[in-house]
């Protein structure tokens, strides 16, 4: 009895370590100086965050805003990870400023407001997904803004061969049928 309850308490332990990772931080908002912010999986970030060189967001990492908003403005912005917003606050609004330009195929989600503004693209990737909630209860509606100096890039969904390989299968099922509907 002795040896499972202590087999529990390990397995809990050990699942509860894997939650948040021991390499995440909390950053609060300020002045960054141009130095670059690389977040990592388990980060949180609050308030308004100014003057960083290069945001990096790399894919598989899932960074958490806290509070009503989060604004950061950077040279340079890549989101290849999820940002999601406080799913506490009723209303959350994320502004993402850069200099030049926003490359984003991560995800964004729980948030009320997007507001993305870029000096010369904005590049929505494959993978890009943004969810905003809905804040109907509180008679405002979610939105997402886009303001740029350039051009807005939305890059193709490539097809899977599946999907190709299905279409031409039923394509080859309506001719069989348009043929033996002819000769009868």
């Amino acid at each position: 009895m002795f040896k499972k309850l202590l087999m529990a308490l390990v397995l809990a332990t050990a699942g509860l370590a894997t939650t948040v990772p021991a390499s995440a931080s909390f950053y609060s908002g300020g002045d960054w100086y141009g130095q670059n912010l690389s977040l990592v999986d388990g980060d949180q970030l609050s308030g308004e965050f100014f003057n960083i060189g290069l945001l990096t967001l790399p894919t598989g990492a899932t960074v958490s805003g806290i509070g009503s908003l989060l604004r950061m403005n950077a040279e340079q912005i890549r989101i290849d990870g999820s940002l999601l917003g406080d799913q506490q606050q009723l209303q959350s609004a994320l502004d993402l400023r850069s200099v030049t330009s926003i490359a984003f195929n991560g995800s964004l989600a729980y948030w009320s407001t997007i507001m993305l503004t870029a000096g010369s693209s904005i590049e929505f990737g494959a993978s890009a997904n943004v969810t905003l909630i809905d804040t109907s209860l509180i008679n405002d509606k979610p939105s997402l803004k886009l303001i740029h100096g350039g051009d807005i890039t939305l890059l193709p969904t490539p097809v899977p061969a599946a999907a190709l390989l299905f279409c031409s299968g039923l394509g080859g099922l309506a001719l069989l049928r348009r043929r033996s509907g002819l000769s009868g």
